[in-house]
């Protein structure tokens, strides 16, 4: 798929020579990124993500927080940057803390 997609883009990219370039990045979350760390500031926690734009994560996005295939969380992202995304925690299962190495993954919602 990413093969197909670089491929298009290269072609796309030929065709419309004063196209934007975002049109040739991934537009959506490539899966699943790890919590880097969590920083305590002041009376909240600040959850760090290893990914970030570069990623297809975007500032207001929900991510479910997950560790060994059991949901964790919630958290919402606040700022992302090219590598980087940090997020507040808007809900927390009983007695467990988001860590590092922890998983986040949008949350996508069906509409029928």
């Amino acid at each position: 798929m990413a093969g197909l997609m670089a491929s298009f883009a290269v072609k796309a990219r030929s065709l419309y020579a004063g196209t934007p370039t975002f049109l040739s990045e991934e537009a959506y979350c490539t899966g699943s990124v790890m919590i880097d760390r969590v920083v305590e500031i002041d009376d909240m926690d600040i959850v760090v993500l290893s990914g970030g734009l570069r990623r297809g994560l975007r500032s207001g996005m929900v991510c479910a927080v997950v560790r060994r295939e059991k949901r964790v969380g919630e958290i919402i992202l606040v700022e992302v940057t090219p590598n980087m995304a940090a997020g507040l925690i808007m809900e927390l299962d009983d007695s467990i803390s988001i860590q590092s190495g922890d998983c986040a993954m949008v949350k996508t919602y069906k509409f029928n």
